[in-house]
């Protein structure tokens, strides 16, 4: 699906007309969606207004511009007492965006390759049982449809799940697991594949990248867990039951549009909190770090206010952080950061730069990944490279003359380390061996993001980068539509210096 905002058109018009232009006399062309004028009805019996305060009030009309139109997921729940099995039943109401009729639904069942296991029965299309086709081992499950669906219909799915979650490693970098008595469950639901110019987009994740693919969509999730466990979602709470007498209770959190839903648990999150314009921030961490989790609050409510300012307003009322075991230094969710414990406990050594850069990085992922989508698997770069541009931008803008030089020169360090080979920082995670991957996107990738702004004049960079997050908020961007609009922010052509760093060849 392609998220057609209704004023886009007119913001890359406005763009095109009024910035000056330097030595062009034409404009480039820039191709939109046409927009979607109609909307389906909403989900029936959903209170459209529990999504509406989950946003901010100037982002609170996209519940109107996608409900009904985005894919609806209502999941019923229940946590296994030790937190290492999940569950319970999804309905999907799955709408076609796409411009060609539709044989089938699919979705990816990430934990079957992530050392976990899902288990998906008594699959339903419109109330109809069906036999899916599995494949990809056990990671895609094709749904067939009896008869094609058209452009603008709509199928309801609905499905029995059952979740065992890995005490191990748990996939790419340990994000889907239980360890350090933390649950920490990304993607472990059946989600939505993403249909795009190759049909439906999947693929085996490389180990070395993020595995999200996906559509904005909006969340209904009941929860059935202990009452003193504190669990942490996407999204916000909006009901909690009275416990019964075992001490079970079920909690709802209402989360959209985001591009997918994650969920944490542990009874040693200990919270500590502050508030950013009408955003609240909540970080969660054992007690015995509440001082270094006072101190990761405070990064990121800086680095929230500045964002904030340069990319435009955070949509969510709510930014969660939660301690977890996962092997990498973050990893971002929509409404979630999710960090290794590490930036918590001083006896991990980890030290201050390396602090400030991961929690810096993960918050500017909320715009270039959560609202700004992108294929995470074939063009990491451009969430990767600009989280990584938008971090020196913190370095630069909050800590002083000169701070910034000292990220400049960890992005080289890490471009060295392939002897600074002349890698496309464009190509998909698994075209890069060994170092290849951290070295490029991580490296390469945010000096020609630097370079370009340098190019364009920082100020004007700045513009562009605002109107790009602007233009494809709740949609997905490519390398081409990167490239495309900052041509005509800065009336240039700048083909050439994207065919030398970033297109693969």
């Amino acid at each position: 699906m392609r998220v057609s905002r209704p004023w886009l058109t007119a913001v890359l018009l406005a763009i095109s007309a009024c910035t000056p232009n330097a030595g062009n006399t034409s404009m480039p062309t820039i191709t939109v969606e046409p927009v979607v004028t109609t909307r389906p009805d909403a989900p029936p019996g959903v209170d459209l207004d529990l999504f509406r305060q989950g946003l901010i009030r100037p982002e609170q009309s996209a519940v109107n511009d996608l409900i009904g139109r985005a894919p609806f997921y209502e999941l019923n729940l229940a946590l296994g007492q030790d937190l290492t099995s999940i569950t319970g039943t999804e309905e999907v109401r799955y709408t076609n965006q796409e411009d060609v009729s539709l044989d089938e639904v699919v979705f990816r069942l990430f934990p079957n390759i992530a050392d976990g296991q899902s288990i998906v029965t008594n699959l339903t299309v419109d109330g109809v049982p069906v036999i899916p086709a599995v494949e990809l081992e056990d990671s895609v499950m094709r749904v067939p449809l009896e008869a094609a669906l058209p452009p603008g219909q709509r199928v309801t799915i609905k499905m029995d799940l059952a979740v065992i979650v890995p005490t191990e490693e748990g996939g790419n970098y340990g994000t889907f697991r239980m360890g350090d008595d933390i649950l920490a469950a990304a993607t472990f639901y059946p989600v939505l594949a993403v249909y795009d110019d190759e049909g439906w987009n999947v693929e085996i994740p490389s180990p070395s990248g993020d595995v999200v693919y996906s559509d904005v969509g909006f969340y209904m999730v009941t929860i059935t867990a202990p009452d003193d466990l504190p669990i942490v979602t996407s999204g916000q709470l909006v009901a909690k039951e009275a416990p019964g007498p075992d001490g079970v209770g079920q909690r709802t959190f209402v989360a959209g549009p985001v591009r997918d839903f994650y969920l944490a648990a542990s009874r040693r999150f200990n919270m500590v909190q502050a508030k950013v314009g009408d955003t609240t921030i909540n970080s969660y961490s054992p007690p015995e770090f509440v001082a270094q989790n006072r101190d990761v609050l405070r990064l990121a409510e800086t680095s929230l206010e500045l964002f904030n300012d340069l990319y435009g307003p955070y949509p969510y009322v709510e930014l969660d952080i939660v301690s977890t075991a996962t092997r990498a230094l973050g990893v971002e969710y929509p409404g979630v950061i999710a960090l290794n414990m590490g930036h918590f406990d001083p006896a991990a050594g980890f030290d201050r730069p390396t602090v400030v850069s991961t929690v810096v990085h993960e918050v500017a992922h909320q715009w270039f990944y959560g609202t700004v989508g992108n294929d995470q698997l074939d063009e990491p770069w451009l969430d990767e490279s600009l989280a990584q541009y938008a971090t020196w931008t913190y370095w630069r803008i909050t800590q002083g003359p000169g701070a910034d030089e000292g990220f400049l020169h960890h992005l080289e360090s890490l471009w060295q380390r392939v002897e600074y080979a002349d890698i496309p920082i464009g190509m998909p995670v698994a075209s890069y061996e060994g170092r290849e991957y951290s070295a490029i996107v991580y490296g390469r990738g945010p000096l020609f993001v630097y370079e370009l702004a340098a190019v364009m004049g920082q100020e004007n960079f700045d513009v562009f980068l605002s109107d790009y997050a602007r233009a494809f908020k709740y949609g997905i961007a490519t390398t081409e539509d990167f490239e495309r609009l900052a041509e005509a922010d800065c009336g240039c052509d700048l083909s050439g210096r994207f065919a030398e760093a970033v297109y693969p060849r």
